[in-house]
């Protein structure tokens, strides 16, 4: 089975969208939801998760940038296609824009 993991802050509902949304790309994926912290990037980098990833998705994580970076540094990892969504950034550029067309 494939697993899909989520890293991501936010609450059960939008992980339910989630978890939805990418069941509904690959029905046959198991997802796995995580917290960002040291010790997820400790068990990546030595394999001990429960399941080497086939897909990462990083979803409104603050450190999303430097987790893709060493993601991608470790030559048992950068393998793994990393999907990052950072919608609150594109909702507040969003509203900036509308401030300076007004």
């Amino acid at each position: 089975m494939q697993t899909i993991l989520v890293i991501t802050d936010q609450e059960q509902e939008t992980k339910a969208e989630l978890k939805g949304s990418l069941l509904k790309m690959n029905p046959l994926a198991s997802i796995l939801f995580r917290r960002f912290d040291a010790g997820l990037m400790d068990e990546l980098m030595t394999g001990s998760l429960q399941t080497v990833p086939y897909l990462i998705f990083i979803s409104s994580c603050m450190e999303g940038l430097s987790m893709l970076k060493e993601l991608k540094a470790s030559p048992m990892l950068s393998r793994i296609p990393v999907l990052m969504l950072q919608a609150g950034a594109t909702r507040r550029k969003a509203r900036f824009d509308q401030i300076l067309q007004a």
